[in-house]
């Protein structure tokens, strides 16, 4: 895929300022993901570089989830690890009504979640629970719900039997910071 740049200036006379508009298309990477313009690295040299520029839902592959690869092919990632510096990934999943994800642990993550559409449940279990613990938290899942879940924490979710649709979610995984 070749380069292009394109720049356009619109004034805002509310503000007496200009705003300049790039729009940058770089190399595809893999299915529906593209890197920056070359030139990214020249105005980041104080701090790592990204890797991706922008992506296309539509043509991303599909992948299982890694830490339950039965789940079938619900996600597609925005975002891969070491694309986006201290960024795990930035993915979205649609899981069919009554499916699970097991409940399951990161030891050095935090992701955060936020319903598109359907609904479902989102258990949270103390670090370190027992296999036959109950969870110390059970959230609804619907449309513009947040979850957030921290190093460590075993978490488990389900879609609804009676949701309305799949139970599609974007969620994201930050690197924890070193103690």
């Amino acid at each position: 895929t070749s380069h292009f740049l394109t720049q356009k200036t619109y004034s805002s006379p509310a503000y007496f300022r200009k705003i300049t508009y790039k729009k940058m298309s770089g190399t595809e990477i893999r299915a529906g993901v593209h890197a920056p313009h070359e030139d990214v690295a020249k105005s980041s040299v104080d701090y790592p570089v990204i890797k991706v520029r922008h992506a296309s839902y539509e043509k991303i592959e599909k992948r299982a989830l890694i830490h339950q690869q039965d789940s079938g092919d619900i996600t597609k990632d925005f975002l891969k690890y070491d694309e986006v510096p201290q960024i795990t990934n930035f993915s979205r999943s649609s899981m069919p009504a009554g499916q699970c994800v097991d409940r399951h642990v990161h030891e050095s993550k935090y992701e955060i979640f936020e319903v598109l559409s359907g609904s479902g449940e989102f258990c949270v279990w103390e670090i370190g629970a027992g296999e036959n613990a109950k969870p110390r938290e059970t959230v609804r899942l619907e449309k513009d719900v947040v979850i957030t879940v921290g190093p460590k924490e075993p978490h488990s979710m389900r879609a609804l039997e009676d949701s309305d649709g799949p139970l599609v979610m974007t969620y994201i995984g930050i690197v924890a910071p070193e103690k």
